[in-house]
């Protein structure tokens, strides 16, 4: 299985896009639109898989139980957007989770703030890989905070 990463590009907009297939037909077209500058593409060889949406919630479910501070969303949100295709745009991310999980009730509620407060780090930002090597200054709480959160969310999306 041949898991990419696709930027595609037209005159308006970049839309990224989770390809996961076997098909030869599919790898070549995006081949021909990384040629002609339409596509970057980015094999990703990372050890995770694809879950599911119950999966997903269930992560959470028992991640929120962990959580000291509503920012920690933002870890959470770093990992669903970078490696399993949610939207990026925090309002249409907090939908998902919140459809995803109806019911559940936390006092850490998943809210375009939370995370909108929570991102102002400039590294929190960038995609998870970059966190991965980042080196924190001595006095930051805030971004070891949220990269073990991260870890053990992909942790327990491992398990599931």
């Amino acid at each position: 299985m041949l898991r990419l990463w696709v930027i595609k590009t037209d005159l308006t907009r970049a839309m990224r896009i989770i390809i996961e297939t076997e098909c030869e037909d599919v790898v070549a077209q995006i081949e021909v639109w990384a040629k002609y500058g339409r596509a970057r593409v980015e094999i990703d060889n990372s050890p995770h898989r694809v879950v599911g949406d119950a999966e997903i919630a269930d992560a959470i479910k028992t991640l929120l139980h962990e959580f000291t501070t509503i920012t920690q969303w933002v870890a959470i949100y770093r990992i669903l957007v970078d490696y399993h295709g949610f939207p990026q745009p925090f309002s249409y991310f907090c939908k998902r989770i919140n459809r995803l999980m109806p019911n559940f009730k936390s006092r850490f509620a998943c809210d375009y703030q939370a995370i909108q407060k929570g991102i102002g780090n400039g590294i929190l930002k960038k995609p998870y890989a970059e966190w991965k090597v980042y080196q924190p200054k001595k006095n930051d709480k805030v971004f070891p905070r949220q990269k073990r959160t991260a870890e053990r969310f992909m942790q327990l999306l491992e398990k599931v």
